[in-house]
């Protein structure tokens, strides 16, 4: 986007919030540096930046969370998450949801493009996979230790639609 543009879309001064605190501390909600900032950024930086913060939250959740005992994510089954999909994703790879397990590990799922893919990480190298491809009626469901392949495959599909 060139500055030009960018002057006519976005204001120079930038908007902030009509309440009496944000008077106070004077911080932008919505400034072209914010917005060149975002689309500047890499697309790993995006889904590494979208799963870091769900992953922060769900090691942050207490005992208990779901009212059946679940424990919060554990920081090594996040970590190591967080490591399969940077050996794994590719650029048009949509990013994750990311949902906290009662086991304490992470449940990493895409249903899109005809594809439903979930990966559960209970804790390092004892993960779970499940695969199902609707448009050829492919589907796999195997348990992933340190062989990513199926993964690497799955994703692979997913991103090429």
């Amino acid at each position: 986007m060139s500055a030009d543009l960018a002057r006519q879309i976005v204001p120079a001064t930038p908007l902030r919030a009509n309440t009496a605190a944000a008077a106070r501390t004077s911080v932008p909600l919505f400034s072209y540096e914010n917005l060149r900032r975002h689309y500047d950024m890499g697309f790993e930086e995006k889904w590494q930046i979208c799963v870091v913060e769900k992953l922060i939250e769900f090691t942050n959740l207490p005992q208990d969370w779901d009212g059946y005992g679940a424990s919060p994510v554990k920081w090594d089954a996040g970590m190591f998450a967080l490591n399969v999909l940077s050996q794994v994703m590719l650029p048009r790879t949509p990013v994750p949801q990311v949902v906290p397990s009662p086991v304490g590990g992470v449940q990493l799922e895409w249903h899109t493009n005809g594809v439903d893919l979930e990966f559960h990480v209970a804790a390092p190298y004892d993960c779970e996979l499940w695969f199902e491809d609707h448009q050829t009626g492919r589907s796999a469901s195997t348990v992933v230790t340190d062989d990513l392949s199926s993964l690497q495959e799955a994703v692979r599909i997913l991103s090429s639609r």
